[in-house]
This record gives C-alpha cells, structure tokens and sequence, in this order.
C-alpha cells in the first residue's frame, strides 16, 4: 500500500496468434471500460517469444506493458502462466488472469486481505484416490478443509481453476518456486496423470498451496464466472452479477461473446459486445 492505495498489477500471458491475441484486446478493453478503480492497476503482459509489431503497438497503446519470457515446456503451454509470478515487478498484488477472461465490474474490494483467492473448480476431477497418491509422491500431507465445485456440487481438497488467481505479494516467490518444481515435476511423469495432464498446472498448484502453506480464502463465481458449462442451482447463477467472466471458446470470430441463459451475465455480455460495435 502507498498513502492508502491499493497497488495491484493484472497479469497475462500472451501468444503471437491472432486469435489469443483478439481474447487479450477483449480483456484489457473490458478493463478500461467497466474496471473502475481495478483500471489504475499496472497492466503486464508476459510474451513466451518476441511479440508481432503489431500486437506491440496495439498493448502499449492500451498501457499494457510487454514482458519476455520463456516457456516452462513448449509442448504444455498452459502452464506458461506461473512465469506471471517469476519477478518482483513491486506491486503488493498480482491478479492473474488468463486472456479468455473480460472485467465487468470492479473487484477491488477482492484484495482487501493478504491472502490467495481462487475459485473451486467446476467438476470434481481427479478422485481421492488419485491425490491421495499424489500427495503420496511428493511426502505432502493431504489438506483436511474441503471445498465445493462450482458445476457438480462435489467436496473436494484445494483444488482451483487458475483462470483467475489473487496473489500477495508476500507469497509470490515461495509459490512461484514450489508452483514451477511441482510443475516440471509432473510433467516428467505424466504418463501416471491418467487424462488430467492439460490441469498440470491446477493439479500442480494444489501441490505447491499445500507446500508452502499459503492461507487460502476461495473466490465465489461471481469472480471467475464459467458461461460455457452450467452453474449448480445451489449458487443461484440465475442472479449472480459477475466481476470476471471466463468464457473460454464462446466467442465469434470477430470477439464478440456469444450468449449466456443467465439474465445477469447475459446483460454483462451485451453490455461488452455493444463496445465493440
């Protein structure tokens, strides 16, 4: 905190293709229109190669900052999103957000505390069977709090979507450390990962939360709200109004996104598709 403000940076990774590149305008328009206060943030693209001229151009004219990086592993591209916590760029926050993801209003009562937030997952996933060999491998003991997923109403250990995801600083370097060895690790045998090896990096983080002891507090969904599967009823989706929305593939080819049956969201969508009009 500086004389009372809030200093936060939004975090993504880029890709030099033209399709990622139309999600990542969408965000940082979305940002800048309907972010409020979140729009004061340091804005950080983290490139895994030399970024188009174009695309260069583009961020900087939207006051996002381009960063080089390297790839964990090229043939696992979505774990790329650790290197977001890889330096020190002196913010007391860092929001990371995957660029399927557009703001719709301001979050910033979301970093109030000193704590890692992430929503639960949307189905359950891997079975207690599966982390209970896992946590095995690793001499990690298996967390005993337990959450509910967002689609199917299962309890589960810590086991989040890392779509959007509220780090401390505090935390930045010791999850950024054990996130990436658990990251490589699993990678090296990911013949044991039966279909879960696109989620290494959720399953990773699982692993890396539980090692170094972070304090958890989960986002609702609301804050990483899912148009392109159901929400349980029990969450009343019909009148949740979203921070975030994640809508992955649901979008046309010229980045507007496509409907939504939940009232509140769908005004949301409209609200953003009318921008780019």
């Amino acid at each position: 905190m500086e004389d009372g403000t809030l200093n936060a940076v939004i975090c993504c990774v880029g890709e030099n293709r033209s399709d990622y590149f139309m999600k990542l305008q969408n965000l940082f328009l979305s940002i800048d229109k309907f972010g409020g206060e979140v729009n004061r943030f340091g804005k950080v693209v983290f490139f895994m190669e030399d970024p188009k001229e174009e695309y260069k151009r583009k961020l900087h004219k939207m006051d996002v900052s381009i960063i080089s990086s390297t790839p964990i592993n090229p043939r696992y591209p979505h774990n790329n999103k650790v290197r977001m916590l890889e330096m020190d760029l002196g913010y007391d926050y860092y929001v990371l957000l995957d660029h399927d993801t557009i703001v719709c209003k301001n979050f910033m009562n979301f970093l109030k505390k000193k704590e890692f937030r992430a929503k639960p997952v949307d189905w359950a996933g891997p079975s207690m069977e599966f982390w209970r060999k896992i946590f095995r491998r690793f001499n990690l003991e298996l967390p005993s709090i337990r959450y509910t997923t967002t689609s199917d109403a299962k309890k589960i250990i810590p086991y989040f979507n890392s779509g959007v995801l509220l780090v401390p600083r505090g935390y930045r370097k010791k999850l950024y450390d054990e996130w990436t060895y658990y990251i490589q690790e699993l990678i090296s045998f990911k013949e044991k990962l039966n279909n879960y090896i696109f989620f290494i990096d959720q399953i990773a983080l699982t692993l890396a939360l539980q090692k170094a002891n972070v304090q958890v507090n989960p986002l609702p969904i609301e804050m990483n709200f899912h148009i392109h599967i159901p929400v349980n009823s029990k969450l009343c989706p019909k009148k949740v109004d979203p921070y975030i929305i994640h809508y992955h593939n649901c979008i046309d080819e010229f980045g507007n996104l496509t409907s939504c049956t939940y009232p509140w969201v769908q005004k949301r969508i409209e609200e953003f598709n009318k921008l780019l009009t």
